[in-house]
């Protein structure tokens, strides 16, 4: 300790500044270079966490377009459905019932309906429901004419969609799925078709917005003619997306993510393609939002680990004063008693010892004494007093022995307090042990030689 003083003392100070100069540009640097990185990869796994939202919107949207396609195509396979132009008396009715209960399940279903590939001889040539036969019969309608019939004899027995439109009706967006029916023999019945509302995509897409800072856009149509079906934006780039030379670069491939500027901001773009109708999914945040998600993040990290450090250095300083403090008597008491006797420097450096361990409060070090601690110093103490009374058989004690036995008992006594603080049967034991023990010495100490 005290040649470790003297190497401090004979440290130059300007040597001692330049080192803790040095560390604190060191540990900055560090800690530039690990939040700058953080920062980083907060903001990669923000945007890939932003990717796979949109996918999940591209699945739902899937999941959506796949109950109506699935629905055209068990109506197309249904027995009465195919067999409807020869036994139009039998099954019309039935046919009807099964489309209006599919439309009050689907509630997003506009239409179901079925065209014969030749009328019926009361000139009826589709069933629909809701029911608008006889409106249809009385008007010049050719629904053979029409894309989604023409569209699904092309198909080959596969479904097909049609491009979104506005139905004449209630003017919402919608699409057609259809699919041509054939009998068992193979032999061209009809079409199925059903059109759909597509509201449900804009209730889909404004739950995307619940969860993020972003906009979602689902998009149709190829180069040249796009249609936006549903979005939830509201800010003023939304009537320009379709005019940005971004959006032919969506045909490039089935899914991706790349950066674009629009007003004079820049965005993540992330799309993806709908398996059913090819329509894009795509999905924009600002970059912006991206750095302020991720730096509120590091920011809460920050200021937990400067508060923990902060805590800790506390700590450090107030022990290490303490300790230098100490070490700094000790080494003066040990230059100032090296000349004196050994009997008289081990007296007064105990004594030093004794002031040292009192500047540690018990808020500082608490050792709780456990029953197991209590029950070892017992048997210990009870050890030492039972060799001595053994060593005395038969004679008086010593006075060193009987100095040694008081000095035990003192203990005990002590030890004793304590077991009756925590009665247990073990405790109990040993009480009833130290008594006895007491007993046996007092009989020893009446022996006079």
């Amino acid at each position: 300790m005290r040649k470790w003083g003297m190497i401090m003392d004979q440290m130059p100070r300007s040597v001692f500044f330049w080192s803790v100069l040095l560390l604190i540009v060191a540990v900055v640097s560090l800690g530039t270079f690990y939040f700058d990185s953080s920062r980083s990869t907060l903001e990669n796994q923000y945007l890939q966490s932003f990717e796979t939202s949109v996918v999940q919107l591209d699945d739902s949207v899937y999941d959506f377009l796949m109950t109506f396609e699935n629905a055209v195509q068990m109506f197309s396979q249904n027995d009465m459905v195919k067999d409807l132009s020869e036994n139009a008396e039998v099954n019309l009715d039935k046919v009807e019932q099964m489309f209006q209960a599919f439309q009050q399940s689907y509630p997003y279903s506009a239409y179901a309906y079925y065209v014969f590939k030749n009328p019926l001889e009361d000139g009826r040539f589709m069933v629909t429901w809701p029911d608008t036969s006889e409106t249809l019969k009385s008007s010049d309608y050719d629904p053979k004419s029409r894309p989604w019939y023409i569209g699904a004899l092309d198909m080959n027995g596969f479904s097909t969609w049609s491009d979104p439109y506005e139905d004449a009706t209630t003017q919402k967006p919608t699409i057609t799925i259809s699919r041509a029916v054939y009998n068992d023999t193979g032999r061209l019945e009809g079409v199925m078709a059903v059109d759909v509302f597509l509201d449900e995509l804009s209730n889909k897409v404004e739950n995307f917005k619940a969860l993020h800072s972003g906009n979602a856009y689902i998009i149709s149509g190829e180069k040249g003619k796009y249609n936006i079906l549903a979005h939830n934006d509201s800010a003023s780039v939304y009537p320009d997306i379709l005019n940005q030379s971004w959006v032919e670069k969506l045909d490039d491939s089935a899914s991706g993510t790349f950066e674009v500027e629009m007003a004079g901001v820049d965005y993540y773009l992330t799309y993806t393609t709908n398996d059913v109708t090819g329509w894009k999914t795509v999905g924009l945040v600002e970059k912006k939002e991206i750095y302020v998600q991720s730096m509120q993040v590091l920011r809460n990290v920050l200021l937990s680990t400067v508060l923990i450090l902060s805590l800790g250095i506390l700590s450090i300083v107030y022990i290490s004063r303490q300790l230098t403090y100490s070490v700094k008597d000790i080494d003066h008491f040990i230059q100032y008693s090296g000349e004196k006797s050994g009997q008289l420097a081990t007296s007064e450096l105990t004594k030093k010892f004794e002031s040292i361990s009192g500047t540690f409060t018990d808020s500082d070090i608490v050792l709780k004494r456990t029953s197991l601690n209590i029950l070892f110093d017992v048997e210990l103490e009870i050890a030492r007093v039972s060799e001595v009374l053994k060593s005395a058989h038969g004679r008086s004690l010593s006075e060193d022995e009987n100095l040694k036995v008081e000095d035990s008992k003192s203990r005990l006594y002590a030890l004793k307090d304590e077991l009756l603080e925590n009665p247990s049967e073990r405790h109990h034991i040993q009480v009833e042990e130290i008594q006895s023990l007491f007993r046996a010495i007092d009989e020893k100490q009446k022996i006079k030689v």
